[in-house]
């Protein structure tokens, strides 16, 4: 399969994970309904997240299984991920186990993409998850979780430049909670100034206020937005992926966003003036 992060227009991502056989069943049907019912649209479900800790006792057993399972029955990228409990992680687990289940799912037959915490201890662990992806042509993304918090600016800096010049990894996600309008701000600009195409960047706001954000960074460089298939996620401020479906396809994103495509810092200002602003909340909030 073709690099999923850096090239093409942005893609929607949805996140699965069941822990029984007729779960995983739903949520497979359930995509392929959106995206035969989307199939004549510029935007369906382009990539699937699949979250190694929402299988809970079935980790060990079923991780493998189900991720060969979506690949052959869907046809679209697999990105495979396993929360850390500190980070929305819904199972718990010890940590050098967790980073060896997913050190397992290193391989064509399971994943095109692997997303590993920047908390992850030790460091070199994450270097080895990143260079063995190289090895067999997967796409690796550095990633961080604060669902409390807005992480400081500087913060989100060293996570950046770390991923990329440090780990070597093919993207960075930035996954933080705003807010206020100018925590908003600040994600996107962030997103702005710092995406391209020899360094994705994925920023996302968590919570209520940040589901602007799910809308609005793919427009100037987010390479992935994240859905879901229910409203019961436990993840915040995440949007039911027919609800993301709809609006991407009203509001149609740049097909190249990611190819050197800058939103001069007036526009992102006039997005988020008082009365665009209200706009597209009402818009997100109204389909939520």
């Amino acid at each position: 399969m073709d690099k999923v992060i850096r090239y093409g227009h942005p893609k929607i991502t949805v996140v699965v994970g069941a822990d029984s056989d007729n779960e995983l069943e739903k949520q497979i049907n359930y995509i392929q309904s959106l995206n035969k019912q989307y199939e004549s649209f510029n935007y369906k479900i382009g990539v699937i997240e699949l979250r190694l800790d929402m299988l809970k006792n079935k980790i060990h057993t079923c991780s493998k299984l189900y991720a060969e399972r979506i690949k052959q029955r869907l046809g679209l990228p697999v990105l495979v991920s396993c929360r850390r409990e500190g980070e929305i992680g819904v199972y718990k687990i010890e940590e050098n186990e967790r980073i060896n289940i997913l050190e397992g799912m290193i391989d064509k037959k399971y994943s095109d993409i692997i997303d590993i915490e920047y908390t992850t201890e030790p460091k070199e662990r994450i270097t080895s998850i990143v260079n063995r992806c190289k090895e067999i042509g997967i796409e690796s993304v550095i990633s961080i979780h604060s669902h409390k918090n807005m992480l400081p600016v500087d913060y989100m800096y060293k996570v950046y430049s770390d991923s990329f010049a440090n780990f070597k990894a093919d993207a960075v996600k930035i996954c933080t909670t705003p807010r206020n309008n100018s925590d908003v701000f600040n994600l996107l600009r962030f997103c702005q100034y710092n995406s391209g195409q020899l360094s994705p960047t994925i920023v996302i706001g968590m919570g209520k206020k940040g589901q602007l954000t799910r809308i609005l960074s793919p427009y100037i460089g987010s390479p992935l937005t994240y859905a879901s298939i229910s409203d019961d996620t436990g993840i915040p401020g995440i949007i039911r992926a027919d609800k993301m479906l709809k609006m991407f396809n009203e509001m149609k994103p740049t097909e190249t966003i990611i190819h050197n495509f800058v939103l001069p810092e007036d526009q992102i200002t006039s997005i988020l003036n008082k009365k665009k602003l209200k706009k597209y909340e009402d818009h997100v909030l109204s389909a939520s």
